[in-house]
């Protein structure tokens, strides 16, 4: 494979796993022997991250509809339940579980973004970017939130 002969050649101290893990194409099984060669490849430090927030359909059309069911000025929900996917909870447990299987530090994009009042819809509260403008893609404010919430995870975990 090119990216393994990459990573070969590149020799990084630290490689992310990340995928749209959701989707039919990726094979899961596929994940302990990818994970070996990149380990055979010569890299100490291999961080999985788990699924990403998925909604169904717009986000933005879930915070308006949400928003329109409670008081007129109130300011729109930072966090959801509504159009997540249901499998989510259940997915991520499967992945921790291979990461587990194949020696890798795992972070739960679920964790990291959801907690019991639901997902972020936007990155703070004094943000008026919604997290994704679609199913699932961040903005730019909300890439920057998680990238301010993953580099202390990333480059804390040990080697």
């Amino acid at each position: 494979n090119s990216t393994i002969e990459v990573i070969r050649q590149t020799k990084p101290e630290i490689v992310l796993l990340y995928g749209l893990w959701t989707v039919n194409q990726y094979d899961l099984n596929q994940l302990a022997p990818t994970i070996q060669a990149i380990k055979s490849a010569g890299v100490k430090k291999i961080i999985m991250l788990g699924v990403p927030v998925m909604w169904d359909g717009k986000l933005p059309d879930h915070i308006v509809a949400q928003w329109r069911e409670g008081p007129p000025l109130a300011e729109p929900a930072q966090r959801s339940w509504r159009g997540v996917g249901k499998d989510l909870p259940a997915l991520d447990s499967k992945m921790a579980k291979i990461a587990e299987q194949a020696g890798v530090e795992y972070i739960s994009m679920h964790q990291l973004l959801c907690n019991e009042q639901g997902c972020l819809t936007r990155p703070s509260l004094t943000s008026s970017a919604p997290m994704s403008y679609d199913y699932g893609h961040l903005t730019v404010p909300a890439a920057t939130f998680v990238a301010e919430q993953l580099a202390p995870k990333i480059l804390s975990l040990p080697k």
